[in-house]
């Protein structure tokens, strides 16, 4: 093997190591530079005959920008020489290919290197006729003949890596650039795909420098532009939006808004989002992509590349938090949010809602309309707000709070804190065993819109009502309920002759 590379070992992951070449460079600054004379050696030459240089400084441009978006995912820094094949470790030009490939890349028997070779077909002639940006067909050629460079084989069937091939669901456009599997797609790539980067991280290391602070990702509905924080990163070839994200940390947010639709939004490292329809990219088997963004994997399990936050769109959203603590925003719609890990808040904006704390202690908002919210485990906050609301606050110790509207609180399992709020609200009672507060219980002995208490969780003599109005004790301003298990409800502000059975649910009351 040649000294400037060194063999590199499998990752474990028949994905990335599917597209491994075996090797990889040995030191982390790799140089480069657009020879004027052919770099490559006699019987290269010969195969690979009319060497063109590229001189045009919108071809440098654009090929200086692919080398960016690698050491945007990867800890390596490319350098550029002048005009010294001899000493570069890359040198890039055209040449006349076979069988219509559009590059090669090639070991440099002389100086040890790799020449990245794109065909003369692309010559001056046809550059001066298109745009040199992410999505177009000479962009992605590029960024397929630079990742072979850097140590990547293709993932189909034959692809040549040492390890094996991609799965035959993965083994396409929308996971690699690497593959020859659907590289007739209408559509192409905008940058290196999830297993791309996931391979040359377990190569090189992740660069977790870019984007490390709060960053906020949006795109334009009609160019399919990405902006970050504001700033736009360049029009794609077409209107379409097809690429990965790689995020070094920091609390980062997708946002979404200024889409009609309803979007689907999943976090989770791999998976995909779909912002917009018509900004799907169209695969080679007549297909769309699955999404218009995909996550990068987290590098070792590092959750500094997690996206933490989302903001969905005008329409009816779902979206699908991660193990972080996510903030996620339903705005207009009937929207789907769910937390997992992490202490999350979720607010749901107008519409009918639907809300998923999840693990941890979570902060759920309704808003606006007749929402649904559960709090999971963990000690949870739950707002309804306006409407006709449902709060199932689950384990742990939670807060629930109605807002206006005929809501109903459930507090499920652990010592819960329940108010109403306005409206007629029905307050669910599930354990005998643990310790309710109710702060706001209208009796129905003085209130036309009255609350109840339900007790249709329990059997047996826990859910006797006239049995917990018979042993319901005066405590100061409150009144005390006590279960036979142990289990007390205190009603805050309320007065032991204020109470009847009207105040009460169960079925065997109904019967």
């Amino acid at each position: 093997m040649n000294n400037s590379f060194i063999e590199t070992l499998p990752s474990g992951d028949v994905n990335i190591d599917g597209i491994l070449l075996g090797s990889k460079w040995k030191h982390g600054v790799i140089s480069y530079s657009f020879p004027l004379k052919s770099p490559l050696s006699q019987s290269a030459s010969h195969e690979y005959p009319k060497f063109m240089p590229i001189e045009n400084h919108e071809t440098q441009r654009f090929i200086r920008d692919v080398l960016r978006e690698y050491e945007d995912v990867v800890s390596l820094e490319f350098v550029e020489k002048a005009e010294c094949p001899e000493d570069s470790n890359i040198n890039f030009g055209f040449a006349a290919l076979k069988d219509g490939k559009g590059g090669i890349a090639l070991p440099n028997a002389e100086n040890g290197g790799r020449d990245v070779l794109l065909s003369s077909a692309f010559g001056p002639l046809f550059l001066d006729e298109i745009k040199l940006v992410p999505g177009e067909i000479l962009y992605t050629t590029a960024l397929h003949e630079v990742g072979h460079a850097l140590g990547l084989m293709h993932g189909h069937g034959d692809g040549g890596s040492p390890f094996g091939m991609m799965t035959p669901d993965a083994d396409n456009q929308c996971n690699s650039i690497m593959t020859y599997t659907g590289n007739g797609s209408p559509d192409r790539p905008q940058g290196p795909m999830l297993y791309d980067v996931a391979a040359l991280q377990h190569l090189y290391g992740a660069n977790f420098e870019t984007r490390s602070t709060d960053t906020v990702y949006n795109f334009s509905p009609t160019t399919g532009e990405m902006l970050v924080n504001g700033e736009g990163q360049g029009v794609p070839h077409k209107n379409i939006v097809f690429r990965n994200i790689w995020d070094g940390g920091g609390k980062d947010t997708y946002d979404f808004s200024n889409f009609d639709e309803g979007v689907n939004v999943d976090l989770r490292p791999g998976k995909w989002s779909l912002f917009s329809r018509v900004q799907l990219a169209k695969l080679e088997d007549g297909n769309h992509a699955p999404g218009n963004i995909s996550n990068a994997l987290l590098p070792g399990g590092d959750e500094r590349a997690l996206i933490e936050n989302a903001v969905g769109g005008k329409g009816d959203d779902k979206i699908f938090g991660n193990d972080a603590a996510n903030e996620l925003w339903g705005g207009g719609g009937d929207d789907k949010l769910q937390g997992l890990g992490g202490d999350d808040r979720l607010e749901g904006g107008k519409g009918n809602d639907l809300l998923y704390g999840n693990e941890g202690n979570d902060w759920l908002l309704g808003g606006e309309g007749d929402d649904q919210l559960f709090g999971g485990t963990g000690d949870d906050w739950l707002f309804g707000g306006t409407g006709d609301d449902t709060l199932n606050g689950g384990e742990g110790d939670d807060q629930l709070y109605g807002g206006e509207g005929d809501d109903e609180l459930i507090g499920g399992g652990g010592n819960d804190r329940m108010t109403g709020g306005a409206g007629r609200d029905m307050f669910w009672l599930t354990s005998a065993k643990d310790h309710v507060v109710i702060t706001d219980f209208a009796a129905a002995s003085r209130h036309a819109e009255h609350d109840v208490i339900n007790l249709a969780s329990f059997d047996g003599r826990n859910a006797d009502a006239q049995r917990l109005l018979n042993t319901a004790q005066q405590r100061g301003d409150d009144v005390l309920l006590s279960f036979d298990g142990g289990g007390t409800v205190t009603l805050l502000g309320c007065k032991v002759g204020d109470l009847t059975l009207d105040d009460f649910y169960h079925p065997a009351l109904s019967s």
